[in-house]
């Protein structure tokens, strides 16, 4: 992936190299909820054709016996960036203007049942809405800084028709119950229902529900432990 040179001011964000589906300080999963790995060799995030993928915890991570953790549980170090800096860069230096009136002076852009495609770049918003059958899309390597809440609705898409690898998205807290196809790196993420993510997520606080999933990117060749490590707390109760 070549970065834009007006991008690099962005250096941060562009080393964060995920080696995991999930990363963060606190997990908990429930319901059927899914992670899984991305298979290069399709092209596409295909269940049937999942490959393992890794997940990471830092203090606990809870999840239900009947989730599905396709894959290696880890526990690491470090959960989450500080990405202080760059948001303050992103707040003085981005590309708004190319979205022109849809986003307002308040620098919220609510989308309700409407499809907006925007150039590739670095945007900044204070609130980042989808709702109803909404669409964004973006062409080429994308940088999205959301001061307060990205809300992505239950029929909304984010990325869809793009690469996951070229949009990722900095926010303090995001709700998920639609599709999105990118980096995520948020202090609380909730997921809900039939949410999912194509590419990853960092945080600091994971909570998923429903039967949505996370799928990681694994590279071609990539083999991975498909067993999993029972270091982790089913409920309370330690394996």
């Amino acid at each position: 992936m070549q970065i834009p040179a007006p991008m690099r001011e962005f250096p941060k964000i562009f080393d964060i190299k995920p080696s995991f589906a999930i990363q963060s300080c606190e997990i908990k999963i429930s319901g059927g909820f899914l992670v899984d790995g991305y298979n290069s060799f399709c092209r596409d995030y295909r269940k049937e054709n999942s490959s393992p993928t890794k997940v990471a915890y830092v203090q606990k991570a809870e999840i239900s016996p009947e989730s599905k953790i396709f894959g290696e549980l880890q526990k690491v170090d470090g959960c989450f960036p500080d990405l202080k800096d760059e948001f303050l860069k992103a707040k003085n230096q981005n590309d708004n203007v190319r979205i022109g009136k849809k986003l307002g002076k308040d620098k919220i852009l609510r989308l309700k049942d409407e499809s907006l495609k925007l150039e590739g770049g670095v945007y900044y918003f204070k609130d980042l809405i989808l709702e109803g059958n909404s669409s964004l899309e973006f062409e080429g390597i994308t940088l999205i800084f959301v001061e307060g809440v990205f809300d992505l609705g239950s029929k909304a898409k984010v990325n869809l028709k793009g690469y996951p690898f070229y949009l990722r998205v900095a926010s303090e807290r995001s709700k998920i119950e639609g599709k999105m196809k990118g980096l995520l790196i948020s202090r609380e993420v909730e997921l809900k229902g039939e949410g999912e993510i194509f590419g990853g997520v960092i945080a600091e606080k994971f909570e998923a529900g429903g039967v949505g999933s996370v799928n990681g990117r694994v590279r071609s060749g990539q083999v991975l432990n498909p067993s999993i490590h029972y270091e982790i707390r089913f409920w309370g109760f330690l394996w």
